[in-house]
């Protein structure tokens, strides 16, 4: 099927609309008529808007360029110096499925990524949550792939009190980053916020409105980033960590042929009246 147009999903109080031309991304997420993510302007285009699937690579890569198997390869630098977010997040998707509560995207990976590939997203709506499930399947040669989600949501609802992130970081370890802002291999303690920084171990997520809405953020992928900018905050579920050939070449490898999949689930509860 061709590109399409904007579709929406919807379910109970909650309406999604997604934007296969503009990287498959979430363009809009209203939850009892309140939009929980930052909108499109001519500043924040294409990487600070809406939420987008970020494949094959979540994250930085470093000047663009990445070792595998003995050969190297050049990414295009998108914001420099570094190459970041994969190659999906601006490009069209085609529409696979599409029912009132759910839509399945597809993309096949081209050039300028090296290797063959292909990538579904799944998103289903329903009265109480949001499940995002993202599956990679590569080609006849192994790859390193990560993936992950990049939502940006509102400080405010209009409703209730600003935005509040609560993780449970009792377990929680973070990548040191370097003077290129990269992680490197070593963790070291947790600072205090704000953070643009990539996580292994943590716990419980929530983000909270006071007096409006909170959303619980259940997800199956072993790294996490956080980013909270004044506007905003970016909870972000990832396979692997930016630079990963470098940092954890582990959680990048996929064999000939092979599929990987995560999900994520945004579970939320609306405040009671007596908490508005």
């Amino acid at each position: 099927m061709p590109s399409h147009a904007p579709l929406t999903i919807a379910a109970g109080p909650a309406s999604v609309t997604v934007d296969p031309v503009a990287g498959g991304r979430l363009a809009s997420w209203t939850v009892d008529g309140m939009q929980l993510l930052v909108q499109r302007d001519a500043r924040n285009h294409p990487f600070g808007w809406g939420s987008y699937p970020m494949a094959p690579f979540a994250g930085r890569i470093r000047r663009g360029r990445f070792s595998f198997e003995r050969s190297e390869y050049q990414m295009p630098v998108n914001m420099e110096p570094h190459a970041i977010h994969g190659t999906a997040y601006d490009v069209p998707w085609e529409v696979l499925a599409h029912t009132r509560n759910t839509l399945v995207l597809g993309l096949r990976l081209v050039a300028p990524w090296p290797f063959p590939a292909t990538v579904t997203h799944i998103m289903q709506l329903r009265n109480d949550r949001l499940v995002q499930q993202l599956t990679v399947t590569g080609g006849p040669k192994a790859q390193p792939v990560t993936f992950g989600w990049h939502p940006w949501f509102r400080r405010s609802l209009g409703r209730g009190g600003p935005l509040d992130l609560q993780p449970d970081m009792t377990n929680a370890k973070v990548f040191t980053r370097d003077d290129d802002f990269i992680p490197t291999t070593r963790m070291g303690a947790i600072g205090p916020r704000p953070w643009d920084d990539c996580f292994e171990g943590v716990g419980a997520i929530r983000l909270e409105w006071p007096g409006a809405l909170s959303l619980d953020v259940i997800h199956d992928c072993p790294f996490v980033v956080m980013y909270d900018p004044q506007h905003a905050i970016c909870v972000e579920p990832q396979s692997g960590p930016p630079n990963p050939t470098e940092v954890r070449p582990e959680s990048a490898f996929l064999g000939p042929s092979a599929t990987r999949e995560q999900t994520v689930t945004w579970k939320w509860s609306m405040a009671s009246r007596t908490d508005a």
